[in-house]
């Protein structure tokens, strides 16, 4: 059989009588065509859409925000029923403590490098962290600045303390 499908975007693959359909969700059929994004995190199928002539792309300058670019919507494809390819990490209470952890030094180290003090007020004004998130803003508070009370703020210890690296 010589039947091989238009593709509007992307790249056609042509399944044979014993593939299997590339999606986990339904058949192909003979002669069907099926559009799926399909890359290392997700597969979906897609449906195309008709875009009207009305309609359009407003852009803006990220480096210039009063600056906007309007841009044609070639064409328009809806996505769903989207299926993982990779098992992502839960987020359990171990993972994201770690994760918090991480990015509270990486946070702090950045501010204490900038001016060598840092208020509580500050702190859970960048994280809002819930309640339970106390005694680990403490720890991470503790193991780089001394508190101050009479400047009610914390204050870098020593510069050789802070990590060399605050870009992380």
């Amino acid at each position: 059989d010589d039947y091989e499908p238009d593709a509007m975007d992307g790249e056609v693959v042509i399944l044979g009588p014993h593939d299997v359909s590339p999606l986990q969700i339904g058949d192909v059929l003979p002669k069907q065509t099926l559009a799926v994004l399909n890359n290392q995190l997700y597969k979906a199928p897609l449906v195309p859409h008709e875009v009207p002539p009305t309609d359009f792309l407003l852009v803006r300058d990220a480096e210039h925000p009063d600056k906007w670019f309007i841009r044609e919507i070639p064409t328009l494809f809806v996505s769903a029923q989207t299926q993982p390819m990779k098992k992502l990490k839960e987020p359990t209470q171990q993972y994201m403590t770690q994760f918090l952890e991480d990015r509270l030094k990486t946070w702090l180290n950045r501010r204490l490098a900038e001016n060598g003090r840092v208020t509580n007020e500050e702190v859970r004004k960048a994280f809002q962290l819930p309640d339970h998130s106390k005694d680990l803003e403490r720890r991470v508070l503790e193991s780089q600045a001394v508190w101050v009370p009479a400047q009610n703020a914390w204050l870098l210890m020593d510069r050789s303390r802070l990590k060399a690296d605050t870009h992380a």
